[in-house]
């Protein structure tokens, strides 16, 4: 670039936006204006036909997958204590449920063996 500011003097925006106009046009002057370039394609169908069916006959594919006898226990067993302990849960949430048993009552309850323990509580 062959602009250099006055030293000491910054320039004005008038300055500045005609400096920046006069650089485009040296430095763009003799480009060509080129249209947007094609689309790039960013994925590929084969179009090629499927081959056909061969006269090869099926052959058998024997079933080999065996499961030891410990692995088939293990997963039985983790099923039925899954089983049972959602069983417990349940019936405990039953019993408490049906029981009324809620945070105030057991909060009164609470109070009452502090009492009995520590004599009157006398905070209220």
């Amino acid at each position: 670039m062959d602009f250099r500011p006055a030293p000491g003097r910054p320039m004005s925006d008038s300055e500045a936006a005609a400096e920046a106009e006069r650089i485009l046009r040296t430095e763009f002057r003799n480009q060509p204006q080129t249209a947007a370039p094609a689309p790039v394609p960013t994925s590929f169908r084969d179009e090629t036909p499927l081959p056909a069916f061969g006269s090869t006959p099926p052959v058998l594919q024997p079933e080999t997958r065996t499961v030891l006898a410990w692995a088939a226990g293990t997963a039985v067993a983790s099923i039925g204590i899954g089983a049972g302990i959602t069983g417990a849960g349940c019936g405990a949430w039953l019993v408490l449920h049906l029981a009324a048993v809620t945070l105030g009552s057991v909060s009164q309850h609470t109070e009452q063996t502090a009492r009995g323990f520590f004599g009157r509580i006398t905070n209220r």
